[in-house]
């Protein structure tokens, strides 16, 4: 099958980023392929675990060797190892909700959803004489934390948390189609821009 690339969204690091995809099958319609944007690394929230953790399991460790009880040393070791790696988990855990490329066919009549994406094992295909609207919304908001004591270390340990919450908020843009009263989600973990380019490549498509 000849396929032509017609168009590729933001060329940015996938790391950090959305993109998508447009391709023109030979029959007209358009494969469309989103890739929505990978959690970055906290490095600077990553560091204060991390030294905090190796700071305080080093001290204790110390006084464990010089008392003898190595056995106790290990343990410990192990403890605070494991402890500092669930609090990286959790630092880096996905607050968007079913984050995963999505692929769908676009033609000036329809919207063909694959089964993968159809939730039923089953392709859905909208016809455009049917979609009531395109809708573009977030799935993650941002917030503001307000610190209740520690000082200054309080007020910057609030600001990392929202910095990190409102960067899922900036990458967690979903695109859906609207038929019958239900949504069917098209795209999802995309940023603004990317959002509405996608949804301006599907809606010309369509004729909207």
């Amino acid at each position: 099958m000849n396929i032509a690339t017609v168009h590729t969204g933001p060329a940015q690091p996938k790391t950090t980023t959305s993109s998508y995809e447009v391709q023109e099958q030979t029959d007209g319609q358009l494969l469309i392929t989103t890739h929505p944007a990978r959690i970055p690394t906290f490095k600077v929230d990553a560091a204060v675990i991390a030294v905090g953790f190796g700071f305080t399991v080093l001290a204790l460790d110390y006084f464990l060797i010089g008392a003898g009880l190595y056995a106790a040393t290990l343990l410990l070791t192990m403890i605070g190892a494991g402890g500092m790696w669930g609090c990286l988990k959790i630092l880096h855990r996905e607050r968007r909700k079913d984050i995963r490329p999505c692929r769908f066919y676009v033609s000036s009549s329809a919207i063909n959803i694959p089964p993968a994406l159809g939730g039923d094992g089953k392709s859905t295909m909208l016809m455009a004489s049917q979609i009531d609207r395109l809708t573009i919304r977030e799935s993650v908001y941002r917030t503001e934390t307000t610190a209740y004591g520690f000082g200054q270390v309080g007020a910057k340990g609030a600001e990392a948390r929202d910095m990190r919450t409102a960067w899922f908020a900036d990458h967690s843009y979903i695109l859906e189609a609207q038929s019958h009263g239900r949504a069917y989600v098209l795209a999802n973990g995309l940023d603004e821009v990317t959002a509405n380019g996608l949804m301006k490549a599907v809606s010309r498509k369509l004729g909207f």
